[in-house]
């Protein structure tokens, strides 16, 4: 009797749910907790304003969230059409990598520290090396940057390329700048114009 009695209720909780989703309860959930499942861009923009301002990045890229990873607060974008990535990463300590390190080369080495402390993490980059140098002007200052390519572990493509720099935040700290893609498929186009926007 006791197991009659549950399968009954189960039976009424799903008819209840049939019942509110055919009324309409699709569009309900969406319209008040839409949100907080799949925030719009302009409240991860917004969240990003702790990092960055991406208020004048345009629609063909898309910001994929704000995150906290392993001691860096971290803003990940996507250039919609190419796929092509970004992310800027304000970490604890700001001197991790500095515009000074670009000058004398200083990044090269701390580049290849950084990446040796995610060697044992699942997804990482092997065999990386050091293929050109260069500078973007950008919000209000001059980008240096590497370019980079390496080969991916446990990502859908083998191999990317891109360039890795650091920028002077708002408040005085450092804060690097990654864009990368498949390799061969790596636009600095793309790079230029997206980081041009932020402020």
């Amino acid at each position: 009797m006791g197991c009659l009695k549950k399968i009954v209720q189960l039976l009424v909780l799903v008819l209840a749910i049939i019942g509110f989703l055919s009324l309409g309860g699709n569009d309900f959930i969406k319209n008040h907790f839409g949100d907080w499942f799949s925030p719009s861009q302009e409240k991860i923009k917004e969240k990003a304003k702790a990092i960055v301002d991406l208020s004048e990045v345009s629609d063909e890229y898309e910001i994929d969230k704000t995150a906290n990873f392993m001691g860096y607060k971290a803003v990940l974008a996507e250039h919609k059409a190419s796929g092509q990535k970004f992310a800027i990463l304000q970490p604890k300590d700001s001197n991790i990598l500095t515009k000074k390190d670009f000058a004398t080369k200083e990044a090269d080495k701390k580049l290849e520290e950084l990446n040796d402390k995610f060697k044992n993490s699942y997804v990482h980059l092997e065999s990386m090396i050091i293929t050109g140098r260069g500078n973007i002007k950008a919000i209000n200052q001059t980008i240096p940057y590497v370019r980079f390519e390496a080969d991916a572990v446990n990502l859908p493509v083998q191999g990317v390329q891109g360039i890795v720099g650091v920028i002077e935040g708002a408040q005085g700290n450092n804060q690097i700048v990654i864009s990368y893609a498949p390799h061969k498929k790596y636009s600095q186009i793309i790079s230029e114009e997206f980081f041009r926007k932020i402020k």
